[in-house]
């Protein structure tokens, strides 16, 4: 393509035309410089310009540039609307969100599962009374179950553990100091890297009923005595119709938990590419099915808004060299 046409098209798919103007000008430039294939050697202002005089003097007829784009084999997943589906609990994809949109990339909110706090929850604030070298937390649904759990119990001192920043940012803001986080946050790395003060260490492990055993055989493994309480599960959130036919159409999820992926998988199936927060999630997808798994080297939702936001990058520059 040439640059007049490649560029004209790029407007159209990013903005559409008649929204030109609410499209930042340093974002363009490099979305250009992507779909082009070349280091444009444009300052903002020269290409301000430039995008003025190309919309204005393009002899191709405006309806046959949108023609060869949407006939491209690549637009269903580059250029396309088509939203990233945020798959967590109803009210936990907002960081994500955030993220995403301020790297102008599309997103659509549609949990996979809902917490469910269990009966067994009850035992929590005894359980915290008792002495323990640490108490570990590796979700920001355990935590947020754990502080009421702590509140009941008198708000008693704890040392505690979180498997990553997430989990420690709601146990913080609650106001309970962490004392160690791995320097990966993986169950696999939380279990080899937190000390050890004593042979027979209790460890006081609240959970999801359906949290793999990776920590807990990881601790014991190393001489620490796990009391594992299951004080919540998940189990799938509700979809409509509607919403079922669009996620149908997806072409890009974004998964937080292998339960996620599960529900995903059995109501619509594996052909969106999955890009999970860490490797659990992404092994459990690659054995659903799914044949496009990405996941960041350092799980993190900053990390995994940056893969995301990478993909977007990609399809664009694989939709440039087919326009």
């Amino acid at each position: 393509a040439d640059h007049r046409t490649a560029h004209t098209a790029l407007c159209i798919a990013t903005s559409s035309h008649q929204r030109m103007s609410i499209v930042s000008m340093p974002r363009l430039l490099c979305m250009y410089q992507l779909v082009l294939g070349t280091a444009a050697a444009f300052t903002v202002p020269a290409f301000t310009q430039h995008t003025n005089s190309l919309l204005c003097s393009s002899d191709e007829p405006m309806v046959s540039v949108r023609s060869r784009l949407h006939k491209s084999p690549q637009a269903s997943i580059g250029f396309s609307d088509s939203p990233v589906f945020l798959t967590r609990e109803a009210g936990k994809n907002d960081k994500l969100r955030k993220l995403l949109q301020a790297r102008d990339v599309p997103c659509f909110e549609l949990p996979c599962i809902a917490c469910e706090v269990l009966p067994s929850a009850s035992a929590l604030p005894a359980a915290l009374g008792r002495t323990s070298a640490w108490v570990v937390v590796t979700s920001p649904e355990a935590a947020a179950v754990l502080i009421d759990g702590w509140k009941d119990a008198g708000k008693p001192e704890l040392k505690l553990a979180s498997v990553g920043k997430a989990t420690a940012e709601v146990l913080e803001q609650a106001g309970l100091p962490i004392s160690f986080v791995p320097s990966k946050a993986t169950a696999k790395t939380l279990a080899k890297e937190i000390p050890l003060p004593a042979a027979g260490a209790r460890v006081l492990y609240p959970c999801s009923a359906l949290a793999a055993r990776t920590l807990q055989e990881g601790l014991e493994s190393r001489g620490f005595v796990v009391e594992r309480l299951e004080t919540y599960t998940t189990k799938p959130a509700d979809w409509d119709a509607d919403e079922t036919e669009r996620a149908r159409q997806a072409t890009v999820a974004a998964f937080a938990s292998p339960s996620a992926v599960r529900v995903w998988q059995e109501r619509v199936g594996t052909a969106a590419t999955a890009v999970c927060i860490g490797e659990t999630s992404a092994q459990e997808a690659r054995a659903v099915g799914f044949q496009k798994v990405l996941f960041p080297e350092s799980p993190g939702v900053d990390s995994w808004a940056d893969e995301i936001a990478n993909l977007r990058l990609a399809q664009w520059q694989a939709l440039g060299s087919n326009i």
